[in-house]
């Protein structure tokens, strides 16, 4: 998914945001599972387990500046909860670059509630597949421009079962 955020001006100048696609995004393994709590055994604790992989597509869209990026942060989320975090080391894009760059990270050790792995798990049997949300949240700096900004997409991740 292509997503393009808005303009900034600083000093006079149009500075445009990243372009920024999630090109690929997997979970492997992806799996949802319900035990008895230990402490109250009529309470169910749901987890999930995954290994996200992404590989975001960002983009300089920019002919007159270079982008270096000192912060780019990331979560994935279903519904309200954060299932993961993660962070990717600063780097800088050239005019018009674009560049590819592969994350992988493991699923927070979180307790989900029911209701939300319920739907989790009935729209992974419709579709082999689930809608997650991905936050990125990114600083550029540089002698030119500080620029923050922060861009929801919404991306299904498919379970990849090899």
């Amino acid at each position: 998914m292509f997503v393009s955020v808005a303009l900034s001006i600083r000093n006079d100048r149009i500075i445009e945001r990243p372009n920024i696609y999630v090109n690929s995004a997997s979970a492997n393994p992806f799996a949802i599972f319900s035990s008895t709590s230990p402490i109250t055994p009529n309470w169910k604790i749901t987890f999930i387990t995954a290994v996200w992989n992404f590989t975001f597509a960002i983009q300089n869209p920019n002919e007159k500046f270079v982008m270096p990026f000192s912060r780019f942060d990331f979560n994935v989320s279903y519904g309200k909860d954060v299932l993961s975090s993660g962070s990717i080391e600063p780097f800088e894009l050239k005019k018009k670059e674009l560049n590819l760059v592969k994350k992988t990270i493991n699923a927070l050790p979180i307790t989900l509630f029911e209701q939300t792995a319920k739907r989790m798990e009935d729209e992974l049997q419709k579709s082999k597949a689930v809608n997650f949300h991905i936050t990125l949240k990114g600083t550029m700096e540089g002698t030119v421009v500080l620029l923050t900004w922060r861009q929801i997409i919404t991306q299904s991740i498919k379970q990849n079962n090899s």
